[in-house]
């Protein structure tokens, strides 16, 4: 009898220690049968798992909390609030960015933008960058979203006229220069092809290559002895029509240029400067 005491105890403890919670209900069951113990071999046989506890409202409510605990994270900015980049773009933008990392300071209006699409300093801070680096287009399109998510428009609409007055400067001057060039690149013209070209294009080129030949001849009178007179008395459209009607008896191949050199220095000092 000690001895199954002995045996009952031990078994007890060994399936308490395995987790079992329900060990001595087991063994006593067992015993009451009339079942007899024969070592600690067949006690371990008798072992049952024990019931499983329903836990799955703890991992629901793991899972709520963790979605919470993100939704209060977004809003209220791991990092920075809206409020504190606010400010600190506020600072950039009043100090012109001065003696601050251009590419962090790019990065903090990313951020901003994405964490807080509703603050007009992120675009006017990347605004102000982009017009740092020369690119108004870009500039100007973050001025504008700027301007319509501010209460205080008079400093962006600011920028916003400065910009688009270097823009209309810039494309009048690259007009200018591209007539320029197309009025140059006249001279470079095939006899054969220069009717073809056109005639305000043709006309700015011959009025041009006149006022050259002034200046040639006014520079050799100065240099001259005898203090020389030259005079060239010939208009664009005269030289123009001049060209067109001389083709026939012109080089096609030559270019335009070295023909209007060669008539226009023996036109010079000749009371009919042009004679068909």
């Amino acid at each position: 009898m000690e001895l199954w005491r002995y045996l009952c105890v031990a078994v007890f403890k060994k399936l308490k220690k395995s987790g079992y919670r329900n060990a001595p209900q087991m063994v006593a069951s067992r015993i009451s049968s009339g079942a007899g113990i024969n070592g600690k071999e067949k006690a371990l046989q008798m072992r049952q798992k024990p019931e499983k506890k329903n836990f799955a409202w703890m991992r629901w409510l793991s899972a709520a909390m963790l979605v919470l605990g993100i939704a209060v994270a977004g809003l209220t900015g791991c990092g920075q609030s809206c409020k504190s980049l606010d400010n600190e773009l506020e600072s950039y933008i009043k100090g012109e960015f001065q003696n601050v990392d251009k590419l962090k300071a790019a990065e903090k209006c990313q951020t901003a933008m994405k964490k807080c699409p509703d603050l007009p300093s992120s675009y006017e801070a990347m605004g102000d960058l982009k017009a740092q680096e020369n690119r108004p287009k870009e500039a100007l399109a973050h001025y504008q979203k700027a301007l319509g998510l501010s209460s205080s428009k008079e400093r962006i609409q600011d920028k916003i006229n400065q910009i688009e007055t270097s823009l209309e400067e810039k494309a009048a001057k690259d007009a200018v220069e591209g007539k320029e060039m197309a009025i140059k690149r006249v001279g470079g013209t095939r006899m054969g092809e220069y009717a073809n070209v056109d005639e305000s294009l043709r006309l700015a080129w011959c009025e041009y290559m006149i006022e050259k030949k002034k200046e040639s001849l006014e520079e050799r009178r100065r240099k001259s002895s005898t203090l020389s007179t030259f005079n060239l008395n010939v208009s664009a459209s005269d030289l123009d029509q001049y060209l067109i009607k001389m083709i026939g008896r012109l080089e096609p191949n030559a270019q335009a240029y070295d023909c209007v050199l060669y008539i226009l220095e023996n036109a010079v000092n000749q009371e009919v400067p042009l004679k068909y």
